[in-house]
């Protein structure tokens, strides 16, 4: 009888350890992203100004990764390529081109066992800005993991 109720107990706390002992599951894998904002250029202070994006394009290594319709926005962010150490951006509309090359040091970093690593940045500059529109931009924050922050300022 006292065998029989020792078994009882053991067997659900073979159970709860057991169950214990399983990895959390990655709920959500952790991305980087590259956040820009638009500025008006004729203030004196900082403002914040939608810029209308016509045709927007990504390019990687030569290849077109995003390329799409935009609208009116004050910012954007864009995925962190992780194959090379640059990307490239262009805005087009009726009213001229526009484009933004940026490199940047890729680094891994490691989030937990059940999410493993992900990609972030260092390092982060312009290496041009072209354009119509585009009078200049500003590398506000260098690094990058993944938090959602401004990264680049460009003011038109």
């Amino acid at each position: 009888m006292l065998r029989r109720f020792i078994y009882l107990l053991l067997i659900p706390a073979g159970l709860f350890i057991i169950n214990s002992c399983e990895p959390t599951p990655c709920l959500k894998k952790p991305v980087t992203f590259i956040g820009f904002e638009f500025y008006d250029k004729a203030s004196e202070k900082v403002l914040i100004k939608n810029f209308v994006l016509g045709k927007f394009t990504i390019k990687q290594n030569g290849v077109v990764v995003k390329d799409s319709i935009g609208k009116a926005v004050s910012g954007f962010r864009i995925e962190l390529p992780t194959e090379s150490g640059f990307v490239w951006l262009g805005f087009s509309d009726s009213t001229g081109k526009d484009s933004i090359r940026l490199s940047y040091n890729k680094k891994i970093s490691f989030t937990d066992e059940s999410c493993g690593f992900y990609y972030g940045f260092s390092g982060l500059k312009i290496d041009s800005l072209k354009g119509d529109r585009l009078e200049k931009a500003d590398v506000i924050s260098d690094q990058g993991d993944s938090t959602k922050k401004t990264h680049v300022r460009i003011f038109w």
